[in-house]
């Protein structure tokens, strides 16, 4: 316990590895960007690792845009956006009916994330030791439905409560990643991570045609 808590600050102060820029979204310093479904997240304190893209998802489904883990908790995660087709209460219950089945018991608590009111539930699968706990958040904004979900053993949840607490609140859901711009003559582009600075008079930039999609 001592050894791997001392590993796992030694890595926290290490440049994070994960980096991905893609058409409509990038990984790159700790921090999703999603200009399609207009979200970001950024990684908490610990080890927690993220799959993009189609990585995101082959191994969490077809609507999966993040997908999640922390290894040393024993905790995985995913991101879901959809068209909704009802309410935010009536979306968020559907899913909740799809991870425990139609007979689940589950009254969501009505909680603020950022600037949206989201639904957030907790639903055990299984039995004994080997009982999975769902901590699901739901949201809407912009015409989308957010899906947010974190899953464990019972006891890896429990114990993890507070981490789980952080990567949840790490999301900002429903406002779009800023776009290349140019500011006091210099073009910044967050999504690449980098920025330009006129080499002197005569020289101009804008960003017209950008759509937030680059070249993989």
């Amino acid at each position: 316990q001592v050894e791997q808590a001392e590993l796992s600050r030694e890595l926290a102060t290490l440049p994070d590895p994960e980096n991905h820029v893609a058409a409509g979204f990038s990984l790159r310093d700790g921090r999703y960007r999603d200009y399609t479904a207009n979200f970001t997240w950024r990684k908490p304190a610990g080890l927690w690792r993220a799959d993009v893209g189609q990585a995101a998802r082959s191994t969490r489904g077809e609507q999966a845009r993040l997908g999640l883990e922390e290894p040393a908790l024993g905790i995985q995660g995913a991101a879901y956006v959809w068209e909704p087709v009802g309410t935010l209460p009536q979306e968020h219950r559907e899913y909740i009916r799809q991870l425990a089945g139609l007979d689940a018991q589950d009254k969501p608590r009505a909680f603020e994330l950022g600037s949206l009111t989201a639904l957030e539930s907790s639903v055990k699968t299984g039995s004994g030791v080997n009982s999975l706990v769902y901590r699901a958040v739901g949201a809407q904004a912009g015409g989308r439905h957010y899906q947010v979900v974190f899953w464990g053993f019972a006891q890896n949840v429990e114990a993890a409560r507070k981490e789980i607490d952080a990567a949840r609140d790490a999301f900002v859901l429903g406002i779009s990643p800023a776009l290349p711009a140019v500011q006091e003559g210099v073009y910044r582009d967050e999504n690449v991570g980098f920025a330009l600075r006129s080499p002197g008079e005569g020289w101009s930039a804008d960003t017209r045609g950008f759509s937030g999609q680059v070249a993989e």
